[in-house]
């Protein structure tokens, strides 16, 4: 698909970063961690695991250490990338070919069929956030098809092991993205789009 035959609208992309660990903490800040069912709230100055009663506490130290250990591991494609994706769509696609760094990565199924004049993609934040850190997405409500072929066309085409798969109504593109530091784990990104019907 050509990106010059695309006409892309005034619309930011709508890009899902990983959690992030905030810069300062906050009373009232609260971690939930659905492996364990843990949910940590913080009050005075302290974090409270709630299974215990309540009776331990944890510093910020502590608190950003686990999350920074979290953040490095995520990988929401094992909660959210269907087990068994759906076949490969006709009519257009999307397709990434090896470039001058050597991705191969394949073709991929595009959503171009099913988005319409007057229907519009809308990205979820609820199937993309492994935990429970709203802050840490920032994206507008909806875009339209035309960004959205733009997102994943720039994901895949820039991203290492990026792969994208259609299922039950719902685009996933998954791909990883290097830390800062060259010795940093690749955090894997997940983006979940689901059409929707509403007026563009």
């Amino acid at each position: 698909m050509s990106a010059a035959a695309l006409t892309l609208p005034a619309t930011a992309p709508a890009l899902f970063p990983p959690p992030a660990v905030p810069a300062q903490f906050r009373d009232g800040d609260r971690y939930s961690w659905p492996a364990t069912g843990d949910l940590w709230h913080r009050l005075g100055g302290h974090w409270r695991p709630v299974p215990d009663g309540g009776t331990g506490w944890f510093t910020d130290q502590e608190v950003r250490h686990a999350l920074t250990r979290a953040v490095a591991a995520w990988d929401a494609g094992h909660r959210f990338e269907p087990a068994a994706p759906g076949p490969l769509l006709p009519g257009r696609r999307l397709s990434g070919e090896t470039g001058v760094w050597g991705l191969g990565l394949g073709a991929y199924s595009a959503a171009a069929q099913y988005v319409r004049s007057q229907e519009r993609l809308v990205p979820v934040r609820d199937l993309v956030a492994a935990y429970d850190e709203d802050g840490a997405y920032d994206v507008p409500a909806t875009i339209t098809p035309a960004a959205m072929l733009d997102v994943v066309g720039t994901i895949l085409a820039e991203h290492d092991r990026a792969h994208a798969s259609y299922s039950d109504g719902r685009l996933y593109v998954r791909y990883e993205r290097q830390g800062e530091h060259p010795w940093d784990r690749p955090v894997i990104c997940l983006h979940v789009f689901v059409l929707s019907g509403a007026e563009a």
